[in-house]
Parts: C-alpha cells; structure tokens; sequence
C-alpha cells in the first residue's frame, strides 16, 4: 500500500489549482488585521495544514502535491504576499521536507513522509547565538542520554514557525562529540510528546 492510499484526508492542494487560489485569497482577506493586532496566525496554519500545503513536494504517489522546485518557490511568493509571516515561518519545514526527500528507501524515510503527508509540520531548533557562521555545528545543545532516550538542554534562536510545528529538527552534541573535539554535531528528532529518532554527522 502506497502512502497516498494511507492517507484518509482531501488530496493535497494542487498547483495552480482554484483551492490553491482561494486559500491564498482567503489568507490575504485578514493579514492586514492580523499585523495591526498582532494576532498570532494560529487559524491561518490551521488552513494550511488540513489544505496539507506542507507536502506540497512529496509526489502524488507518496500523499503530496507533486510540486517542482519552481512550483514550491512560487507558493512560497504568492503565499508571503498574502501573508508574509506564513510564508517565512513554513522555511525551515519546507528545507526539512527536501532533505527527507533524498533518503534512501527505508522505514524511517517512509515514517516521516506519512507525516508530512498527514499535513504535519517540521520545525527549526538548529541556530544559537553562540554560531560564528551559517552551517556552524559546534552546538552548545547538549543531549544526555537518559534511560531509553535524551535529555535535551539548550537554548535556540530564529526559531521561526516552530511554534505551530508538530516536530522539531533539532541540533546539538553528545558527550562523544564532546570528547573527540572534531567539528560534529548529532540531530534529534523530536514531538511535542517525545524524542523519535537520532542521527549523527560529522564534517
């Protein structure tokens, strides 16, 4: 069974579609008010996720919308015309998404496209201020282990969209790292419930 098939919601919305159009419109109609306010767009999100506008990548076959690259990128304008905080705080889970998309086959590559396909999003907890550069990884984001999992102390910045996310991506260093003072880092992925799964990278 294909990930679309396990998939019981409304297709993702479409490319130059007229659902696509009327939830930009429908976005628009309020931001202005939203800004003067400063009202969180909690609503607004709400809207994208059941519209599944985060699997706007994944293929057709796998639950998604079967955008290009291109298509992504012009949903990404149209979207911050209507709203430009909607289109900033959709970043990190966007770059998430094409990472995940280039794993080779395997369950956990499958078990984070189920989710997106459901309409879930990715978050961002890689920035510190402590960072010399774009891509540093020396993290002062501990994970100790912790009976059958972590223990996570640190402290994130430029979080954007994290807060309307169900997970997280996010980086930082285990004693190991600690000990071999090489430029490394370890990832965690995490719910709002639990720690799901761990990878480490060094360069």
């Amino acid at each position: 069974m294909s990930i679309a098939d396990s998939i019981r919601v409304a297709d993702a919305v479409r490319p130059g579609s007229p659902e696509l159009d009327a939830l930009l419109e429908r976005i628009a109609a309020g931001s202005f008010e939203r800004e003067r306010t400063d009202t969180a767009p909690h609503e607004q999100v709400a809207w994208l996720k059941e519209a599944r506008v985060g699997a706007y990548r994944l293929p057709i076959s796998e639950g998604g919308a079967g955008a290009t690259i291109r298509e992504l990128f012009d949903l990404v304008i149209r979207l911050s015309k209507a709203d430009s905080n909607l289109g900033h705080l959709l970043r990190a889970h966007f770059g998430t998404v094409e990472d995940i998309l280039l794993w080779p086959e395997s369950p956990r590559r499958r078990l984070w496209l189920e989710r997106v396909a459901a309409g879930e999003l990715i978050g961002n907890g890689n920035n510190e201020l402590g960072s010399k550069h774009a891509g540093d990884f020396a993290k002062s984001t501990t994970f100790t282990p912790d009976g059958d999992g972590y223990r996570l102390d640190g402290v994130k910045y430029y979080s954007t969209g994290t807060l309307y996310s169900e997970h997280t991506f996010v980086t930082g260093v285990t004693p190991t790292v600690f000990r071999s003072r090489r430029c490394c880092r370890s990832a965690v992925w995490a719910s709002r419930s639990k720690t799901i799964g761990m990878a480490s990278a060094s360069r």
